[in-house]
Order: structure tokens, then C-alpha cells, then sequence
């Protein structure tokens, strides 16, 4: 008990160490490339990455903490059948990441298909809304069952709001670490991904057409 105390405290101070150091070194997360920037930019502008202070730092975390806690009262049995596919299993983690993956990828395939004609344009806009949307929650169950094992594991108590403040803020330490933060971003957007296509959208039911065949005898 007393270790995972310690690693869970370890934990929170290299998370807000990292949340830090990002504003007082002024790292970049995302590298653009100089063909990107438009050349009427001035140099201080150019880097379009240019690194978060503090203040805005910590307000994206709020942002996402206070998303989180919206998600949780408004949807807390989907979550919760999300939560179920995250536990103790690492293969199913690495079936999710790629589902997840595959999934952005076949999206943005059909989204640059329906950009090509006006007639279908604002398909491309629905389709980034709901491929967000899926991320996002996937990322708020995420979030909380990392924080709830952490909390469970140093018998502290499993308040859902604590455990995904605790959880959200080990994942976005992790995503505003230099050079390798945009791929942890991509992980744990895949992996949350995935597990909202897999639980169906945190309802557990399969994915088939067997309810339109139960209309159709109706």
C-alpha cells in the first residue's frame, strides 16, 4: 500500500513537473515544417507550436478535466461498460489501439472523398465532430480507469472525480512531453477510440442488423 502510495504521489509530481517545464523551457510539441508557415509571419509567430504559458497550459487541462466530468454524470453506464475493456487485459489494449487507428484512418479516407464535391462537403465536417467525439470519450474513460486503479491500488478513496483529475492529468503530462508527446496524443486517442467503436459506443451491444430484422417482423 505504502509503495503505490509513494508511485501515485511520484506520479502527480513528474506530471506537473513536465506541465512546468513546458512553459518555462518553451519546448515544442509539434514541429511544423517550414514549408507550412507562410512567409509574411513574423519570427516570433512562426512556430505554429509555439509552446503554452502556464496559464494556458493549465486552463487546456481544466478544459478537458471539467469536459470529463460532463461526460461522466451524462453518460456514467457507457463509460463505465467502456471502462470494463481497459482492465488487465494487454492484447486486448493493442486490439483496441489499432482499431482505434484504423478507424481515424477509414474516416479521413471518406472525409477526403466527400470534400471533393460540394454536394457532400459538409459530410467531411460531421464526420471530424464524431470522430473528436469518439476520441474524446474514449479518452475521459481512459482517464478515469487509469486513476481508479492508481487510487485503488494505494487504498485511497475511489471518488470517480478524483480518479479522473488523477488520470487526466498522467495523460496530458505525457502528451506535452517534447518530441514524443504527439505520439503518446495519437495512442491514447486510438486506444480510446477503439474502445468506444468496440463497446458500441459504451452501450455493449454487437454490432450487427439484427434490430431491423426484428422490426421488419413486427
Amino acid at each position: 500500500m505504502k509503495r503505490w502510495r509513494w508511485i501515485v504521489i511520484l506520479l502527480i509530481a513528474l506530471s506537473a513537473a513536465v506541465l512546468i517545464a513546458e512553459s518555462l523551457l518553451e519546448w515544442q510539441v509539434w514541429v511544423p515544417h517550414p514549408s507550412f508557415v507562410p512567409e509574411h509571419i513574423p519570427a516570433r509567430y512562426a512556430m505554429a507550436a509555439r509552446p503554452a504559458s502556464l496559464v494556458s497550459t493549465t486552463a487546456a487541462l481544466l478544459t478537458l478535466y471539467f469536459s470529463g466530468i460532463l461526460l461522466l454524470f451524462a453518460f456514467p453506464r457507457r463509460i463505465g461498460h467502456m471502462t470494463r475493456l481497459f482492465v488487465n487485459k494487454p492484447l486486448r489494449l493493442l486490439r483496441l489501439t489499432l482499431a482505434g487507428f484504423l478507424t481515424a484512418l477509414l474516416v479521413m479516407v471518406i472525409s477526403v472523398g466527400s470534400a471533393i464535391s460540394m454536394g457532400t462537403f459538409p459530410l467531411t465536417i460531421l464526420l471530424f465532430v464524431v470522430l473528436f467525439s469518439g476520441s474524446l470519450v474514449g479518452l475521459v474513460a481512459l482517464a478515469y480507469t487509469l486513476g481508479r486503479e492508481l487510487l485503488r491500488r494505494a487504498e485511497w478513496p475511489l471518488s470517480p472525480i478524483y480518479a479522473l483529475m488523477l488520470g487526466q492529468l498522467i495523460l496530458f503530462a505525457f502528451e506535452r512531453l517534447p518530441w514524443i508527446g504527439g505520439l503518446f496524443l495519437v495512442l491514447f486517442a486510438s486506444l480510446g477510440l477503439g474502445a468506444t467503436i468496440v463497446s458500441h459506443f459504451g452501450s455493449g451491444e454487437p454490432w450487427n442488423l439484427t434490430p431491423l430484422l426484428e422490426a421488419n417482423r413486427e
